[in-house]
């Protein structure tokens, strides 16, 4: 079994490459077929990998609001130094010069400012740390499922304590994670239907439409 199967076409497509600083990241799609989907393990499961899609979009997002930031300072501050060339050329006392540049300095300001303000690179950096570690908490539970769970027989009568237990503990990493996420402002999607309501809402090939 494989975690947070992606949707790659979406990435392969024509000219998706050169754009995907400013993309999201494709919505991860349920890494099980209908038929092998295991009510409420897989469900858990995917609500997980929703979980790490969030988070690495707003981590995304965050990284890509300080790149922008920080590259408007810096070319702010370059053409703050060419003050001295425009005041040989117009002036000191010329009344653009002293505009532009004024404009330049509120920029520089408000920029380093919100900069400050929203610490978009450790929001970033948050939010990546909590995507990996609920990665490698659902590696553990699905390892977890396979190895207590999934090896016995359907008669042995442990079987049912083991699936309640592996299901408490999805529960309770869930819920953890999902409030560490709410801590930072992070909205957690939560699936509205298993692949099995979806695939029994689609019309079969053969029909009219």
């Amino acid at each position: 079994r494989r975690l947070g199967r992606m949707q790659l076409g979406s990435l392969l497509k024509p000219g998706a490459i050169m754009f995907t600083w400013t993309r999201d990241i494709p919505k991860p799609w349920p890494r099980v077929s209908a038929d092998e989907w295991q009510d409420p393990y897989d469900e858990r499961i995917y609500e997980g990998e929703l979980l790490v899609w969030s988070l690495r979009n707003e981590a995304r997002r965050a990284t890509r609001l300080a790149s922008i930031a920080k590259a408007s300072l810096i070319v702010l501050g370059a053409l703050t130094a060419t003050k001295a060339v425009f005041d040989d050329l117009a002036g000191p006392e010329s009344a653009g010069v002293i505009i532009i540049y004024a404009l330049f300095g509120v920029l520089i300001a408000a920029i380093a400012g919100l900069l400050a303000a929203f610490k978009w690179d450790e929001r970033a950096a948050q939010l990546t740390v909590l995507a990996s570690q609920v990665t490698s908490s659902l590696r553990e539970i699905e390892t977890e499922w396979e190895t207590k769970v999934l090896r016995r027989s359907p008669e042995d009568p442990s079987r049912g304590d083991a699936i309640r237990r592996a299901l408490a503990r999805q529960d309770a990493t869930l819920r953890d994670f999902e409030l560490k996420a709410a801590e930072l402002d992070v909205m957690v999607e939560k699936p509205v239907e298993t692949p099995l309501a979806a695939e029994s809402t689609e019309p079969s090939s053969g029909s009219n439409p």
